[in-house]
């Protein structure tokens, strides 16, 4: 068969073409002859357009004007990304140099804080850069360190503590670890070699296990950081801190080969509240590696068992018998019946085929620690209502392996192992008031003036629990007149800290949030962040206009507050991150008061603000810890990073008008972040939520 031209089919289409061009005249002109009009659009097939003539009609299947649209987002698109791109050069150029300025810091804690900060922030855009900075920031963070040290050994309580004195190098391992886990691991092995050397063995070979049983077995205590396993789950803590989990998750794994530990337990239950999916996957991976160990225990399966059944209590047994409890978390958060099914069915299905794999395994020599026979049998014991329950296919064999356990061990030591078994919780089962120690103590008290004293305390505690009505009365309890309106005022300064968690969700919630702000009898700085929460919440019904009118009270009242106080340069960093944050037209007239402030208090130097140590206003203990509630989320890092997001440019300005060479550092460092950022050149950055 003789195959066609390959340009046949163009062929057929020009002829074609040519056909319908040539009846085109002749149609048109027969219509003409008759006075017949041309087709209207609308006798068009329906969903069908003419197709383009030669003045530019409209386009078959396209709307009007669709090409000029598409061009012209394509060019605002180009545009965007030309601005990102010089914003994130301004910002590489910036960073660098920050860094190059740290050098003339003097103190070497700050100097490593910048210089962690800058190279953590360079990552993205510039690794070789970034490496040569991290490098500066750890020799930084090792002379800070050992400078504190240095100094407490020769006039301080600790000097036989070295693990205390890490928290520069904890900085920059933290920075470090979420983006390359070979220089992180080099600097940790560093420093779990420092603190082993300093302590050089003493206080561990004079002192016993802190938490573990009498009779000797496994130490359930909290991690130990004199050695290089505890300090890389002290790095995975602080990453958990913020809210790194994968990263947390990555620097722990390590740890595994070290087996089970009450230590790695506790971790892997504080990686489980933030990340459940994270822990399972670590806890999956220590089932695994427990399972195919020879040496595995009785007291393994019983660390092993705090993760899927009880979060709140660590067990193990000892070489005497005897059974050490540790509660884990917070008591008043015990987890409720059911949670841990919830958060771990996978995981708790794997645990117990690995657990009934240990239990039943009858060894050789049954002396080994953890394989006693009363460990074996505690531990059948304590978690056969569980297996009953949710894996009944491995009960009727650990009865039997009970039963057998138990015809070794006499009566009385079964009584005492059998009492301990369903002990499931170190909490008592009334819930205890919280209030009722002070509230004792202060009834023990005969003179007044340490009864007024107590009661204060009380006061503040019911107030932070926002126990509204308890707080009041206890108030009204206080005998001293001057001692009882001071009482007064802390219900009120806890009461406007709170005010967003109180009146938010409600139909007026703004109203209701700026009439308390006004009314309560509170320093300027809770009254501004109790108006900046209103004009947020009007923000978000939508009512500009309100929230506008808010903000300036707001911003008024911060510029009234007691100056220079700590006090003052969070309530007008405060209003700065609120106003650029929702779009006021005076942000910039907000940040520069704030900057002012700062500018003002010479002891500001960009650190954290604690108003319960203010030695320049006494606001009482009371209304210092509502401070502490409401404003601990502003700083420095949080108004220059929301400012830069309006505008880079105008933000990095600001910030090279600070005074302290450590505040405008790291403001400087907050901007370039931003602008990084939004070129896609730096990982996203958790920023203040309230």
């Amino acid at each position: 068969m003789r195959h066609a031209p390959r340009n046949a089919p163009l062929a057929l289409a020009l002829l074609l073409a040519c056909g319908a061009a040539a009846r085109a005249p002749a149609q048109t002109a027969t219509r003409a002859a008759r006075g017949a009009k041309p087709a209207r659009e609308s006798q068009a097939p329906a969903g069908r357009r003419r197709a383009p003539d030669a003045t530019g009609g409209k386009a078959e299947g396209r709307a009007p004007g669709g090409e000029a649209a598409s061009r012209a987002s394509a060019d605002k698109a180009r545009e965007a990304r030309a601005r990102a791109e010089r914003s994130a050069r301004k910002a590489v150029a910036v960073l660098l140099e920050v860094a190059g300025e740290a050098a003339s810091l003097e103190d070497a804690f700050q100097r490593a804080r910048v210089l962690t900060l800058c190279a953590g922030a360079l990552w993205g855009a510039d690794e070789r850069a970034a490496r040569s900075v991290f490098g500066r920031a750890w020799e930084a963070a090792v002379e800070s360190d050992e400078a504190e040290f240095k100094d407490e050994k020769e006039q301080g309580r600790y000097g036989d503590l070295p693990e205390r004195f890490t928290r520069a190098r904890e900085l920059a391992l933290a920075s470090a670890a979420r983006l390359d886990a070979r220089m992180s691991e080099a600097w940790l092995g560093a420093l779990a070699e420092w603190v082993a050397r300093e302590a050089g063995g003493a206080r561990e070979e004079a002192a016993p296990p802190a938490a573990g049983p009498a009779g000797g077995g496994p130490d359930i205590g909290p991690l130990n950081e004199f050695t290089r396993e505890g300090q890389r789950l002290a790095l995975a803590g602080s990453l958990l801190e913020g809210g790194s989990y994968e990263d947390a998750a990555r620097v722990a794994a390590p740890a595994l080969q070290g087996g089970v530990s009450g230590a790695f337990i506790e971790f892997l239950l504080r990686l489980r509240e933030g990340s459940p999916a994270e822990a399972d996957r670590l806890y999956l991976r220590l089932l695994a590696s427990t399972r195919a160990r020879p040496d595995a225990s009785a007291n393994d399966v019983l660390l092993l068992s705090s993760y899927a059944l009880t979060p709140r209590l660590l067990a193990v047994v000892g070489a005497d018998g005897s059974v050490q409890f540790r509660a884990l978390g917070d008591a008043a958060r015990e987890t409720p019946a059911g949670a841990a099914a919830t958060a771990a069915a996978e995981a708790r299905s794997v645990f117990y085929d690995t657990a009934a794999s240990v239990l039943l395994l009858r060894p050789a020599q049954d002396a080994a620690p953890g394989r006693e026979p009363h460990a074996v049998y505690f531990a059948i014991g304590r978690l056969l209502p569980f297996f009953e329950r949710e894996a009944p296919r491995h009960a009727h064999a650990l009865q039997a392996r009970m039963i057998e356990l138990a015809a070794r061990l006499g009566l009385e030591r079964r009584v005492a192992l059998d009492s301990k078994m369903r002990t499931h919780s170190l909490s008592p089962e009334n819930p205890v008031d919280p209030l009722r120690r002070l509230l004792d103590a202060a009834a023990d008290l005969k003179d007044s003036s340490l009864r007024d004293g107590v009661r204060l305390r009380a006061v503040e505690a019911a107030a932070a629990r926002r126990l509204w009505e308890r707080a009041r009365s206890l108030a009204e309890e206080v005998e001293d007149s001057e001692a009882r309106q001071g009482a007064r005022a802390t219900v009120d300064a806890y009461k406007v800290a709170w005010v967003r968690e109180t009146f938010e969700g409600d139909d007026d919630d703004f109203e209701r949030a700026a009439a308390l702000a006004r009314e309560a009898d509170v320093p300027a700085a809770l009254r501004a962040y109790g108006l900046a929460q209103a004009a947020q919440m009007a923000a978000r019904r939508g009512l500009r206009q309100p929230a506008a009118a808010l903000l300036g009270e707001a911003f008024g009242q911060a510029s009234q507050a007691e100056a220079p106080t700590y006090a003052r340069d969070a309530a007008l960093l405060l209003t700065a991150t609120y106003a650029a944050r929702l779009e006021w037209p005076r942000a910039w007239e907000a940040l520069a008061a704030a900057v002012a402030a700062l500018n003002q208090d010479e002891e500001f130097d960009g650190e954290p603000l604690h108003f319960d140590a203010e030695e320049r206003a006494d606001y009482g203990r009371g209304v210092a810890g509502a401070l502490g509630e409401a404003l601990r989320h502003f700083d420095l890092a949080g108004a220059f990073d929301a400012a830069a997001r309006r505008d880079f440019d105008r933000a990095v300005a600001e910030a090279r008008n600070l005074k302290s060479a450590p505040a405008r550092a790291l403001a400087l460092v907050a901007a370039a972040r931003v602008g990084l950022e939004k070129a896609g050149r730096a990982p996203a950055q958790l920023r203040p939520g309230r």
